[in-house]
């Protein structure tokens, strides 16, 4: 999804130099000629990054708030995707039997269908454990104080929940905020 929307604002902004521009810059100069008609993608881009006052969330901030939420699952995502978006042009339904797990967006290039399965856990921003102890075991003093306690952790479900039994909680751990 990321991937394609980069090449539909790459398309938006090709469209805006190459035709608008040069319309505007052939009627600013007097230079007879012929109007062009380009498909325009904005409706797309909308659709997947909008964050507007008054409209419905792009499918990128659905997929951080559904995140965000507890206990929420890929079909309930792809639902408030369907239920958002479901007048939009850009947004196609899938065959009904698919439309529990997937949504379909009409890029500029042609229409591509997207499987909600994993879209969560893809976009939970959790860094992968052989990494974490990697980190925590850095030369670099910043590097190996900022992953050591992530490194303590435990790394599976069931590791968690023994050690939530018999510790305190824990914070998660943010690096994106200087302490």
């Amino acid at each position: 999804l990321l991937i394609n929307f980069a090449n539909e604002k790459l398309q938006a902004t090709f469209n805006q130099h190459v035709f608008a521009a040069e319309q505007e810059l052939y009627a600013a100069e007097g230079i007879a000629w012929r109007s062009v008609r380009w498909p325009d993608n904005s409706e797309t881009i909308g659709l997947i990054a909008s964050k507007e006052r008054g409209r419905a969330p792009g499918v990128l901030h659905l997929l951080d708030e559904t995140s965000r939420l507890p206990n929420q699952t890929d079909a309930d995502f792809n639902k408030r995707v369907h239920d958002a978006h479901g007048a939009a042009t850009a947004l196609r339904r899938p065959d009904p039997r698919a439309r529990a797990a997937k949504f379909a967006v009409r890029h500029y290039a042609g229409e591509v269908t997207y499987n909600a399965a994993g879209f969560l856990d893809r976009n939970n921003g959790t860094v992968s454990a052989d990494l974490v102890t990697l980190l925590g075991s850095s030369a670099h003093t910043l590097l190996a104080a900022a992953f050591a306690a992530a490194a303590a952790e435990p790394s599976t479900p069931a590791a968690a929940a023994e050690s939530a039994k018999s510790s305190t909680p824990r914070r998660p751990l943010d690096l994106t905020t200087p302490r």
